[in-house]
């Protein structure tokens, strides 16, 4: 849920970069208590929730060798983090006892860090199921040219074992088009968010999937769906890559995909059954005889039925 407000203020103490700062968030603040304290940045968070978030933090009031470490192979003794907390969220309740959350080992103790799924136990099991509704081929614009999506409207089916099953609508777009009725990817550049160093460079959207309804839309038809992606797409460009931002294919003249909307979107010959055939020979027959125009329609008919 979208927080109603959140105001954070800073107060800072000599040269040595100690601070304090103090955060307050709502009114949709979860129930939590936790102690953090993390090494790299030198921090020790307090952090009280209930319909109000309050944190607390102090930064670089604690000497170094105060601070949790954590053993490397390659190097060694290096800050680590360290976290004390109680929360409850969605239905679960979570906890962790002075350990790294930010990390997880097949060897980590289920009592310093784990949860229960509250709404498993009263409903039960769920499992999950899509029935595809329909299909439908779209055409999205951007600066370097145009690009095809499908998009697969689909009834979405939520069963539990103890509790009452619910349907709902849902959309996958996905960009690409059909080449002989093979399906061919054709992702949409957009700019790395850059959060770590693998993700600095150009990446790409291959597809979305989403309810019809939640807080951010409300779509109607696989139009506003095909819609939806391509603003959710022009959004992370100018996030991520300004205002200006273009793909690098495209500013280097050579861009694969300038203009993919004027392949063929999902073409099929019609076929005929053989009743269809006779029926058809017969209405023929009645207006045409045993001539010419006859002979070569039954002609025709034999060469698509030999190709079918």
């Amino acid at each position: 849920m979208k927080l109603k407000f959140n105001k954070r203020k800073f107060f800072y103490f000599g040269e040595e970069g100690k601070s304090i700062s103090i955060e307050i968030c709502g009114f949709n603040a979860n129930p939590a208590i936790s102690f953090y304290i993390d090494g790299k940045e030198r921090d020790v968070t307090f952090h009280l929730g209930f319909i109000i978030g309050i944190y607390l933090t102090f930064t670089n009031f604690l000497p170094k060798s105060w601070y949790p470490q954590d053993k490397s192979e390659t190097y060694g003794q290096l800050p680590g983090e360290r976290e004390l907390s109680i929360k409850f969220h969605h239905w679960y309740l979570w906890w962790c006892f002075w350990k790294d959350n930010t990390s997880w080992s097949n060897t980590d103790s289920k009592f310093r860090s784990g949860y229960i799924d509250f709404a498993q136990l009263i409903k039960g099991k769920h499992s999950c199921e899509w029935n595809i509704i329909e299909k439908e081929m779209h055409i999205i614009s951007f600066i370097e040219g145009n690009y095809q999506v499908e998009v697969i409207k689909k009834n979405r089916i939520d069963k539990w074992q103890r509790w009452f099953s619910s349907k709902s609508i849902s959309y996958e777009v996905k960009a690409g088009y059909y080449v002989d009725n093979n399906w061919i990817e054709c992702p949409i550049p957009i700019e790395g968010k850059g959060e770590n160093s693998w993700d600095c460079d150009e990446d790409a959207r291959y597809s979305l999937s989403m309810p019809a309804k939640n807080e951010e839309h409300d779509i109607k038809n696989c139009k506003q769906a095909a819609m939806y992606f391509e603003y959710d797409i022009k959004k992370d460009r100018v996030r991520y890559g300004g205002n200006n931002w273009i793909p690098q294919a495209y500013r280097n003249n050579d861009i694969l995909i300038i203009d993919n909307s004027k392949q063929n979107i999902n073409k099929k010959e019609r076929t005929f059954t053989e009743t269809e055939i006779s029926q058809l020979q017969s209405e023929v027959y009645k207006i045409t005889g045993k001539g010419e125009v006859m002979q070569l329609f039954n002609s025709l008919l034999g060469i698509n039925a030999g190709n079918g």
